[in-house]
């Protein structure tokens, strides 16, 4: 039933902003320009995208924890035994 309103939402969003265009300009129009010129930043525009993404995935922790493996897997200890012994690594 939810997807039935998903479905029914997008239906009136994308009515009315075909009815509409520019219905919305007053208030997203300063918030544009704002992000347009905070965009220009590339350095700080790239640090704050990994710290949005760094938050959000803290954020989420205690509902989707890190997950334990449920395979034991050798690649790892292999790898490191043939770069310990200096032979040849070919990863296929």
């Amino acid at each position: 039933m939810s997807h039935f309103y998903w479905l029914l939402g997008a239906i009136l969003v994308l009515g009315l902003a075909g009815l509409a265009p520019r219905l919305g300009d007053s208030i997203l129009g300063p918030v544009e320009r704002w992000a347009a010129g905070f965009a220009k930043g590339k350095g700080l525009t790239v640090f704050c995208v990994g710290l949005a993404a760094t938050l959000g995935r803290l954020a989420l922790l205690p509902a989707y924890p890190v997950p334990v493996p449920r395979l034991h897997d050798e690649f790892g200890y292999l790898l490191a035994s043939a770069i310990t012994q200096n032979r040849p690594v070919i990863i296929t």
